[in-house]
């Protein structure tokens, strides 16, 4: 058993994660299952980042502010969704979400953006470091995978 409060290390090296807050454990799985796999919000925050999306669960599929996604479970009503950020991708494709390039960081291998989106939200987008765009640039970002629900 180790016990850590390094989640890069929690996630590299075990077997299976549990994840405590106050002393209570809010999800226990794979290191894989438990990323991609949030129950709660603060386990999606807290292994990485995470932005957190409101939406309308219908057919399985949520209607949120980057459009309809795809979820990784079957739900149906009000949900929040958990997109982390490397499951992001800018495309020019006018069909995709609009978003505003707030700030950047570069860190060689990639670089972390904050983007806003129309309605005036703020996400979180890792992208390859082979493409740098400067606050105020316009453009647009697709979800590349299935998303969760927290609740």
């Amino acid at each position: 058993m180790l016990v850590t409060h390094d989640q890069e290390e929690a996630l590299a090296f075990s077997d299976r994660v549990a994840v405590m807050r106050g002393g209570q454990i809010e999800q226990i799985g794979t290191p894989e299952a438990v990323y991609s796999q949030p129950h709660t919000e603060f386990v999606a925050t807290f292994l990485g980042r995470s932005n957190l999306l409101s939406g309308i669960a219908s057919s399985g599929s949520p209607q949120t502010q980057l459009g309809r996604l795809l979820l990784n479970a079957q739900v149906e009503g009000p949900v929040t969704v958990s997109v982390r950020p490397e499951h992001f991708a800018f495309t020019e494709d006018p069909q995709a979400c609009p978003v505003t390039i707030l700030s950047r960081e570069f860190k060689g291998h990639d670089v972390t953006y904050v983007v806003q989106l129309a309605q005036g939200q703020k996400l979180l987008v890792h992208h390859a470091g082979d493409e740098v765009w400067h606050e105020g640039h316009q453009t647009f970002v697709r979800v590349t995978q299935p998303v969760s629900t927290v609740p």
